[in-house]
Order: structure tokens, then sequence, then C-alpha cells
């Protein structure tokens, strides 16, 4: 019985690191993609959504390494 509920943990933590992971992408390619284009507003769009995207996949991966219920172990 027990088995069952720890099997979904490593399926919740990898679909969360995934998430995580796919933000920080997100975020990364936006911030090198404004790098290229000379206009005022790349700075705006460098600041305000890449590192946004950025700063949400590091708030996910942290909340995640903090709230996994390791399962008890019985003696």
């Amino acid at each position: 019985m027990e088995a069952g509920v720890t099997s979904h943990l490593p399926v919740r933590l990898n679909s969360r690191l995934r998430t995580a992971g796919v933000l920080l992408v997100v975020g990364l390619i936006i911030e090198i993609l404004s790098l290229f284009w000379i206009h005022p507003l790349a700075f705006m769009g460098f600041l305000v959504i890449g590192c946004t995207f950025l700063g949400l996949g590091i708030v996910l991966f942290l909340w995640t390494l903090v709230s996994i219920r390791r399962p008890e172990v019985l003696p």
C-alpha cells in the first residue's frame, strides 16, 4: 500500500523540476533574443519578460526542493 503512495513522489518531483527547467530555458531564450534586437523596448523585454520567466523557474525549483515530503521509515 505504501509503495503506491511513494511511487507518485518521483513522478510529481520530475514534473515540477521539468516545468522549472522549461521556465528557465524560455527565460534565457527571451533574454538572448532581446540582446540581438536593437530597440529601446528590447531592454524592457529583457527585464520584464525574460527575468520574470527566470524568476518563476528559480522559485519553482527551490519550492519543489523545500516542499518534498519524504516517506516515513518504519522501524
